[in-house]
């Protein structure tokens, strides 16, 4: 009957998160493992459609409008908390760091 469908559901979670509240693959998964969606689905979903980097930007880019009359020093520290409380890895954070404030 189609009635439940947890592949178009981790789909269309996956595509309104990177949308609307773009958040890492940890976050992510977290959020669909409480949705009661199977770990290798999750896994496989991930691995296929989210590019976590593109999201961390996204998110960054938002974010640093707002904040653009700060001093740097202050954005660097509050993009860090932001990027980490949305379940982005030291890694992804500290490319898009560098991206953001051109340091080599």
């Amino acid at each position: 009957m189609d009635l439940i469908d947890d592949q178009a559901f981790v789909d269309w979670w996956l595509e309104q998160r990177a949308t609307f509240r773009p958040k890492g693959k940890r976050a992510l998964a977290l959020e669909l493992r409480q949705k009661g969606i199977d770990k290798e689905l999750i896994e496989r979903a991930l691995a296929e459609k989210v590019d976590e980097e593109e999201l961390a930007r996204q998110a960054a880019k938002t974010k640093l409008r707002i904040w653009s009359k700060l001093p740097l020093d202050v954005q660097k520290e509050k993009l860090v908390g932001f990027l980490g409380r949305r379940g982005f890895t030291w890694p992804i954070l500290k490319k898009i760091l560098d991206e953001v404030f051109k340091k080599g």
